[in-house]
């Protein structure tokens, strides 16, 4: 009798907190790509070292457009490779605006549920640096993945003053 009163209970809650068990998992798998990620960068700076950096490719470009292709030819991707770039950047970008809303929900929580001065200051502070610091983490991928649309390397400031700029940011 007991156990067919707990069977409901038990579904219920996997329902609820299925989908924060999904995301900790989720961003526990990015995490481990972002690893995998670094790794593969040191090595590939390693193999680049005797050629020209980066920074002296992009200065000979004539514009947005040629930076992109030459930074893609320098760094030798192929298709597939900024295909994989792209996904990963996506994820990293909705995985900053989940956490974002997080500490948005936290910073509204605490101001309506703590009184003492010291708890606004852990509750609404501390979230607030965090929520301020996601929201620029989710725009910067989001112009990562405008550049790897656009194949071309535009600048905030080019970005941010497009028509479909919520659009790219959101998608």
């Amino acid at each position: 009798m007991v156990l067919k009163k707990m069977k409901p209970i038990r579904s219920t809650l996997k329902f609820l907190f299925l989908p924060y068990i999904r995301l900790w998992s989720d961003g526990k798998q990015s995490i481990i790509r972002l690893c995998n990620i670094r790794g593969a960068v040191k090595k590939n700076a390693k193999e680049n070292a005797a050629g020209p950096g980066s920074a002296e490719v992009l200065q000979q470009a004539t514009g947005p457009g040629d930076a992109f292709r030459r930074l893609y030819e320098h760094n030798r991707w192929t298709p597939e490779r900024l295909a994989a770039q792209r996904r990963e950047v996506r994820r990293a970008k909705w995985i900053s605006l989940a956490l974002f809303w997080v500490a948005g929900c936290a910073m509204v929580g605490a101001a309506m549920f703590l009184h003492s001065r010291y708890a606004l200051l852990f509750g609404i502070g501390f979230p607030g640096l965090f929520a301020f610091f996601m929201c620029a983490q989710t725009l910067r991928y989001a112009l990562f993945q405008a550049q790897i649309d656009t194949k071309s390397l535009i600048s905030f400031k080019q970005f941010f003053s497009r028509a479909d700029f919520f659009t790219r940011v959101f998608s």
